[in-house]
């Protein structure tokens, strides 16, 4: 692509002297560049923007309204069982340990070819217990480490308070790294049979954990509201999903109904959604990864009123909600597909915005 100094074929006028000091791409008014933000239409398209230059990347940073990416575009499916080569990635981290990378898919751009790098170390020696804000939390011994899935950033949390057999349910963080006001909440146990475990609270730069014991119980899942059934955030409803298999011969071997919290009710009561209208709903396979929402899904070619199940095997699986299962099911999918979240020790394919997206947050 030429610099804008140096297309040719362009008519003859009498340019001001602001624009006869740019000079490149690079000096773009920032006001330009946002006005083009919100008409990009894919992760592809993004992460082109950022890459582009230093003034690029600050306008992206300094846009008010780039979370918005978090419910108009849907989330990566990250697939870490799926190792690719890419010659112009380094194969090692700056602090020498080994990277793998992943493969990525973008359901608003399958052509592209995304992909992201984690360290070698989560699969070898972490256990998964969670992701959120575009960062990967595992859990080894009394470590902890949480790393962007896209720039590799790391950080280290102090050692949990536990021995080297410390086993790991679930952990987020309840506001973006750089917030100065984040927190990393772990769930944890001092072995895989304790029945005590505690609530662990790391906020993020200091040096220590707080905890809180809970006794006979334990936390599947966390979600932010401003397992088995499923949490998940869709617009301003908070939404419980639970599934049962049915009986049926060419049909959706498994339905799912949405529960939205009534809190106009005192207590408060959950109503099923018979339809979800323009939103479509994004699960993976461990009960610890998040789940997410979009809105106007044919705005990138999906679908409304659907669950988009991310697998191993078979990369995802679509599921209408509701009376809508046997319409939207697929009779080619995989015959032996489970249809259970569960508890993985590895990695499994999850979904996840980019950690750019919550910058400023």
């Amino acid at each position: 692509m030429q610099s804008p100094s140096k297309i040719s074929g362009a008519p003859a006028y009498t340019a001001s002297p602001a624009v006869c000091r740019l000079q490149g791409w690079a000096d773009l008014p920032e006001g330009l560049l946002q006005s083009i933000i919100p008409l990009l239409g894919s992760f592809l398209e993004l992460f082109a923007f950022v890459g582009t230059c230093r003034s690029w990347r600050a306008a992206f940073s300094s846009h008010p309204s780039k979370s918005t990416f978090c419910t108009l575009l849907p989330p990566l499916l990250i697939r870490p069982h799926i190792s690719v080569h890419d010659p112009h990635l380094p194969s090692r981290s700056d602090d020498g340990h080994e990277l793998r990378t992943c493969q990525v898919l973008d359901l608003a751009n399958l052509k592209s070819t995304l992909r992201c790098q984690i360290p070698e170390e989560t699969f070898e020696k972490l256990c998964f217990a969670g992701s959120s804000y575009g960062q990967l939390i595992c859990g080894g011994s009394q470590n902890c480490l949480v790393v962007d899935v896209f720039t590799g950033a790391k950080v280290l949390p102090p050692q949990l308070p536990f021995g080297d057999d410390t086993y790991f349910y679930s952990g987020m963080l309840t506001a973006p790294l750089a917030s100065h006001n984040s927190h990393l909440l772990v769930c944890a146990a001092s072995n895989q049979g304790s029945c005590d475990t505690s609530l662990l609270d790391w906020p993020v730069g200091s040096d220590s954990w707080s905890e809180l014991r809970l006794e006979d119980s334990r936390i599947e899942q966390i979600v932010e509201f401003n397992g088995q059934p499923w949490i998940v955030v869709c617009g301003d409803m908070l939404l419980m999903v639970d599934h049962y298999i049915t009986l049926s011969f060419g049909g959706a071997p498994v339905n799912y109904k949405a529960f939205r919290l009534d809190m106009s009710t005192v207590p408060a009561v959950w109503v099923e959604v018979k339809k979800l209208e323009n939103h479509s709903l994004f699960i993976g396979s461990d009960v610890r990864s998040p789940s997410f929402s979009c809105v106007s899904p044919g705005r990138w070619g999906g679908r409304s009123n659907c669950l988009y199940y991310g697998y191993y095997f078979q990369p995802w699986i679509l599921h209408g909600l509701g009376d809508e299962a046997d319409a939207v099911w697929d009779p080619d999918n995989d015959p032996e597909l489970v249809f259970k979240r569960n508890w993985y020790i590895r990695l499994q394919p999850f979904w996840v915005y980019p950690s750019m997206l919550y910058d400023g947050q």
